[in-house]
């Protein structure tokens, strides 16, 4: 008898809700619910978060300019962390919770000194700052992008805001899409070796052990 409510109740779950897929590998749920306008007629598909539409209604009216606003020159926040870490994190730096890492925006300029493709985590390497002490530092270039720099960056998008954590990841992935395809996509980064770019973006840091920067650019520019 339990065995079978046990079925009985696994067959109810997956008929209030389909598993979608996405290119990359995400993965979004769609629920079932009855609501006030079809009482009576049976339950139907709520309107699906598209993480992919959000992120363009948010991108241009709130995204970069709060991107803008909080950029910071990244020599100077490179500078700070180097010699406090804690204090520049408070300084400089944001994060979701006390438990993650620190997110910092920054903006800069610098000489491509590599472009490397080996992984579909594509990066370009950096010397930003004095020719005498330059700050390296390495771009995403896609098409994968690690980390939620972006998300945490944006201190208005807050995971209690949202259904679940599926969701709350698909926010960070619907940026860094966004990034691949109209920042990174038209910037012609790949033919930029020693070349200057400038960049506006963000990245992430633990602790003072994490020297490495790893940057999501929201502007790429490359100068003739």
């Amino acid at each position: 008898m339990v065995k079978h409510l046990s079925m009985w109740f696994f067959l109810c779950l997956l008929n209030a809700c389909t598993v979608v897929k996405l290119d990359d590998g995400a993965i979004i749920y769609r629920t079932r619910r009855t609501t006030a306008e079809n009482t009576g007629q049976g339950s139907v598909f709520e309107k699906q978060f598209d993480p992919d539409e959000f992120v363009e209604d948010i991108w241009g009216t709130k995204a970069i300019p709060l991107f803008e606003e909080n950029a910071v020159d990244i020599i100077k926040v490179k500078t700070a962390l180097a010699a406090n870490f804690d204090s520049a994190c408070q300084q400089y730096g944001v994060r979701s919770n006390d438990k993650s890492s620190w997110v910092f925006t920054v903006y800069g300029s610098g000489t491509v000194k590599e472009i490397n493709r080996e992984s579909r985590n594509g990066y370009a390497v950096l010397a930003a700052g004095s020719p005498d002490d330059p700050v390296t530092l390495s771009i995403q270039i896609g098409p994968v992008y690690k980390g939620v720099a972006l998300r945490d960056s944006l201190q208005f998008i807050q995971f209690n805001d949202y259904e679940n954590q599926i969701v709350f990841n698909n926010i960070s992935n619907a940026l860094n899409r966004k990034v691949d395809r109209d920042i990174v996509g038209v910037s012609g980064i790949d033919g930029a070796l020693g070349k200057e770019i400038a960049f506006t973006g963000a990245f992430m840091q633990r602790n003072a052990e994490e020297s490495d920067i790893v940057l999501t650019a929201v502007k790429l520019s490359v100068k003739q």
